[in-house]
């Protein structure tokens, strides 16, 4: 069972790395802002209209030169004389694999989104219009608790930059360096 979990999380890991591939090279960085803007508010919404554009995983290898259930079952190392149980367990891999393709398409093309939205606004709308809702809250929590004393000047400052690393570590790595010292500017405002 253990092995059937590692396999099926390892499929995820893969589906998302070419999820999160597939969508990084959907804009080309020129289309009109209204373009963005409905693409965010689709995927935000979850209009079909929008996310049936997206990239999809083609496991079945409908499409040439396709990533298939083949490429999968041997990335994962499963070999061909497999009984009914290592089925069902290789059929929850591919179900894995596509859930997490489709989720990292969606949050690359809103981070894309947001990332050209953010382009013609100040440095801190810019940067904060890249993080997602839940990251922002956090740090706004993090700086209220400051201005009510809760916390002092290092322990917030520390609070929010372990905040942006475990951000960056867990998506995207932020465009904007200078992100950290604008939120802690906040603080004295």
């Amino acid at each position: 069972m253990a092995i059937a979990v590692d396999l099926t999380a390892h499929a995820a890991q893969i589906g998302h790395e070419h999820g999160t591939a597939a969508a990084s090279m959907y804009f080309d960085g020129h289309e009109a802002r209204h373009i963005y803007e409905a693409t965010l508010k689709g995927i935000e919404d979850g209009d079909p209209l929008i996310l049936n554009q997206f990239p999809e995983p083609d496991l079945p290898g409908i499409w040439p030169f396709s990533y298939t259930a083949e490429d999968l079952r041997c990335e994962l190392g499963i070999t061909t004389n497999i009984h009914a149980e290592a089925t069902e367990a290789f059929a929850r891999c591919c179900g894995a694999y596509e859930d997490a393709y489709r989720e990292a398409v969606s949050e690359e093309m809103a981070w894309q989104c947001r990332h050209h939205l953010a382009a013609d606004n100040s440095d801190l709308a810019r940067g904060l219009a890249m993080l997602d809702d839940d990251l922002v809250k956090l740090i706004t929590t993090i700086l209220g608790a400051y201005r009510e004393g809760k916390r002092s000047y290092t322990q917030t400052v520390s609070r929010v930059m372990d905040a942006l690393e475990a951000h960056k570590q867990r998506s995207h790595a932020l465009a904007d360096p200078d992100l950290a010292g604008a939120a802690v500017a906040l603080m004295a405002s």
